[in-house]
């Protein structure tokens, strides 16, 4: 499934610091305008192309070619990798970049869909919505 109605992930540029070294970053935001409470889990970047290069500072699996994400906690940390959402409310969680692909931002401001083929990455991630589980993979 590319998307669950109502539950929304938007791409912003920022920076991090890792090890006190700053760093591009592109921040996931998940938006939950459904009328239930979700829980997201286990975000992962896979199938990543060379147009998106990530930081020698992200943990990556070599073999799958995938870099875990995890959401922000109350301390200013990334390091949950569950997060319950309310309606109303967001989480984020980001991924350092080696830089910015210039027209990446303004492609995915657009509704990213499962008709656009793959030209950055594939974000997937489990959520629980109401009592069922789906697992929802967006190209980008």
């Amino acid at each position: 499934m590319s998307h669950i109605t109502g539950l929304e992930v938007s791409l912003n540029e920022s920076t991090m610091q890792i090890n006190s070294e700053e760093s591009h970053a592109v921040v996931f935001e998940f938006a939950n305008r459904t009328d239930k409470r979700v829980i997201v889990l286990h975000p992962i970047v896979k199938n990543r192309t060379e147009l998106f290069p990530i930081s020698k500072r992200t943990s990556e699996d070599i073999a799958q070619r995938t870099s875990e994400l995890k959401f922000l906690d109350q301390c200013g940390g990334y390091s949950q990798h569950v997060v319950t959402i309310d309606t109303g409310q967001n989480a984020h969680t980001a991924l350092p970049l080696k830089e910015i692909p210039p027209e990446l931002i303004s492609r995915i401001s657009k509704r990213p869909s499962i008709l656009f083929s793959r030209k950055y990455f594939t974000l997937e991630y489990e959520v629980l919505y109401g009592k069922r589980w789906y697992k929802v993979s967006t190209n980008y």
